[in-house]
């Protein structure tokens, strides 16, 4: 069976576990915020699905991949 991403709900469902961590004293803010970053990642790809691209541009390429780290800014 296919696996069909449901970006949205993705996007929805890690925001919500961020929002809990982030109201419990004491909880891990730092896996809240990796969870904030995972949850606007799903809401813009969810949001790139949308955009009518040229037909040279795979969608799927796009929904998959990761973003890049910005420029001048260290991740480490």
């Amino acid at each position: 069976m296919a696996f069909s991403p449901d970006l949205r709900a993705a996007a929805y469902r890690h925001l919500q576990a961020a929002e809990k961590l982030c109201s419990d004293p004491g909880s891990r803010r730092d896996v809240a915020g990796y969870l904030y970053g995972i949850a606007a990642e799903c809401a813009i790809k969810q949001m790139v699905i949308r955009v009518p691209l040229p037909p040279q541009h795979d969608k799927k390429a796009i929904e998959y991949a990761h973003f890049p780290e910005p420029p001048g800014v260290p991740m480490d």
